[in-house]
């Protein structure tokens, strides 16, 4: 956890600047670790967002409850998704946004995790944004997952088409992202 906590700053810089924007849409943060889940969600608590949150303590019959209320509902601009148990079986196409909070081992995960916005009925352009924290496990973790997401022949041209590159923080010299663009052709 500490990666996450080191990154929540700049996290919640740029999630206030999204939330700020009333034409930005909707948008998917994903987490690992669940202290850094109840961060955010304090954090859109005292601003009033409302969210919704999926994780491990999520009983199944209620996360479809949960995707609908996000899907359809016009205030709940948030969803709070854990890697490992918001990553499969779930249509969030309403999120044009994703922000990863926590890298996760395996890439496989973290595609499946994206993939959550690139489904059938997706019509937006999805922008991905995942949150590295210099001097942690992110140096080590990050440029193997890059690897294996191109092994995995998951990023290909025309397909994903995901940037990935290092940027400073402006806010926190000791954070950088990877940030990266990816179209959908499932429409």
């Amino acid at each position: 956890t500490m990666s996450g906590e080191a990154k929540l700053p700049a996290i919640l810089k740029h999630l206030e600047a999204f939330l700020d924007d009333p034409l930005s849409g909707k948008i998917l943060v994903f987490c690992h670790h669940r202290s850094v889940m109840e961060s955010l969600a304090r954090f859109l608590v005292q601003r009033g967002q409302e969210c919704i949150r999926i994780d491990g303590q999520t009983p199944s019959k209620e996360r479809h409850s949960r995707v609908q209320h996000f899907q359809s509902g016009s205030h709940c601009r948030v969803a709070l998704l854990a890697i490992t148990a918001a990553g499969i079986a779930l249509t969030l196409t309403a999120a044009s946004t994703v922000f990863f909070a926590e890298l996760f081992w395996t890439p496989a995960s973290l595609l499946q995790a994206e993939d959550r916005a690139h489904r059938i009925g997706q019509t937006s352009t999805v922008k991905v944004t995942y949150f590295l924290a210099k001097g942690t496990v992110d140096e080590l973790l990050w440029p193997l997952v890059r690897q294996k997401m191109k092994l995995l022949g998951e990023i290909v041209e025309g397909s994903k088409d995901l940037d990935f590159a290092a940027a400073t923080e402006e806010t926190n010299s000791e954070v950088f992202g990877g940030f990266g663009t990816s179209s959908n052709n499932n429409s």
